[in-house]
Formats: structure tokens, sequence, C-alpha cells
């Protein structure tokens, strides 16, 4: 039983740190990172884009303007646009806020604090190698 529980506990940490690894590279497609620099050929997409994909464009359009002074916000941003907007945002920022509470809860329960959990995921980071043996952790 106790063995089991320490799998678990395991099991738990790892996501954590999983989902920590992530979150860099789901920020890096906002459109902030990652970008392609001028010299990489595009190629335009071979599928077509659903209605609903327009609309979170249209969000990521908005964000971005609300986010950057330097942008205009589009002219045609209608008010039922803006409040959908803002609740859109709200509703992302409490989900953001939550994982990061259940998070921190399954990292202390492991017996790290979580200062310390930081520091080791930007080693694991900045470290070819001992990202690599996560990795195998993981598997």
């Amino acid at each position: 039983m106790k063995r089991g529980m320490f799998q678990a506990r395991k099991l738990g940490l790892v996501c954590a740190l999983v989902v920590s690894l992530s979150v860099p590279q789901l920020r890096a497609q906002d459109g902030t990172e990652g970008q392609l620099s001028p010299q990489t050929p595009q190629q335009p997409p071979e599928f077509e884009v659903s209605d609903t994909e327009l609309d979170q464009q249209r969000f990521q359009e908005i964000h971005a303007a609300s986010l950057n002074p330097q942008l205009r916000m589009p002219e045609d941003v209608s008010e039922a646009e803006e409040d959908a907007y803002d609740e859109l945002l709200h509703e992302l920022v409490d989900l953001e806020h939550e994982a990061q509470q259940r998070m921190q809860t399954v990292v202390r329960d492991e017996g790290l604090e979580v200062m310390r959990f930081n520091e080791i995921v930007t080693a694991i980071q900045q470290d070819d190698e001992l990202y690599g043996a996560v990795e195998d952790l993981i598997d």
C-alpha cells in the first residue's frame, strides 16, 4: 500500500512537471515567441478553417490589440465581441489560476517548495541531458 501511494505521488509530481514544461510551448503559439524568420518560406495551409476557428483567431486579434498599445483595436469590433472577449478572458484567467493552485498543491504534497520546483523546471528546460532524464521517467 505504501509503495502504491509513493507511485501515485510520484506520478502527480511528474504530471505537474510536464504541465510546467509545456506552458512555454503554449505561450509560444500566441504569436509573441517562436515566430518564423523572414527567410522561412511559408506555404498556404492545406486544410479548411471552420467558423469556430475563425472566431478563435478573432479573439487573438482583439487580445493582441488589448495587450499592445502599439497595435490598433480593429475598428469593426462590436460591443457584443468586446463583451464576449471580456467574458472569455475572465474564464481563462480563472482556469489558469485554478491550474496553478492545483500544481502548487501537488508540488507541496511531494515535499518540495514551489520556488525549488520552479528552479528545477528551469534547469530541465536549459539542460538537454536533464530534459532527456525527465522524459525517461515519464516513459
